[in-house]
């Protein structure tokens, strides 16, 4: 770096007029020293640099409804500060923000609390709606006319009706009486089965028959399942 024209009239503070000499190695001077503090407090970012002496790290990077905003600095001991990069905004999920995915791929997922489905009706190929999933199940056996709830998924219990009556109380309700129910017995491994019924549907329980195929009488003692799906 070369000055080609000054105004020599300026003069140093002591008197000492202004030469081009001076100037020049002045520049070069400064050039020399702006490039070592450049090359020294910012190098290459595909080279390597060995950093000494203390560092003090300050995030202010902040998240706010799952939302990341803000930078952070690099602080050396000289008092020389690096701002890093902001990013921009960026989505991230924290543990009390939300988020919409949407056409995202989710690989062996773990689901904690409650998953709200949508309903929609008709649904899609192959799509999980409210409509679409088993509402409440029950593995009921009864044995020397005591009956009991062996397994089940939202079933509160089960009272015993009278021979072949079994009611079963739903823990949530369904929106109204208009739920399906799917009853199945147990075969007995003998020439008479038994046939399953149901009734008085109601929004929080339902009646279960089993009855003998042969004459159509009320039985206990044998074993039945049942399944329900509607509305809540």
């Amino acid at each position: 770096m070369a000055i080609t024209a000054f105004t020599p009239t300026k003069n140093y503070q002591d008197g000492s007029p202004w030469t081009k000499q001076l100037m020049d190695d002045f520049v070069d001077a400064l050039d020399t020293w702006i490039n070592a503090e450049v090359e020294g407090k910012c190098p290459d970012k595909t080279g390597t640099e060995t950093l000494s002496g203390s560092w003090t790290f300050t995030p202010i990077t902040v998240f706010t409804a799952g939302i990341r905003s803000g930078n952070s600095t690099i602080q050396r001991s000289d008092s020389d500060v690096w701002t890093l990069p902001d990013a921009g905004a960026q989505n991230f999920v924290g543990d009390t923000a939300t988020q919409t995915l949407t056409n995202k791929t989710l690989t062996a997922p773990t689901f904690t609390g409650t998953v709200t489905i949508p309903a929609v009706d008709p649904p899609a190929a192959n799509a999980l709606t409210q409509e679409s999933i088993i509402k409440g199940w029950a593995y009921v056996t009864i044995s020397g006319g005591t009956v009991t709830l062996t397994n089940s998924y939202n079933v509160s219990g089960v009272v015993d009706g009278g021979a072949g009556i079994t009611t079963i109380t739903w823990n949530q309700d369904f929106a109204n009486a208009n739920y399906a129910v799917a009853i199945t017995a147990e075969d007995p491994n003998a020439t008479d089965p038994y046939i399953c019924s149901w009734r008085n549907k109601l929004v929080g329980s339902v009646d279960v028959y089993t009855r003998l195929k042969s004459t159509g009488a009320l039985t206990d003692n044998i074993n039945f399942t049942i399944i329900a799906i509607g509305e809540q």
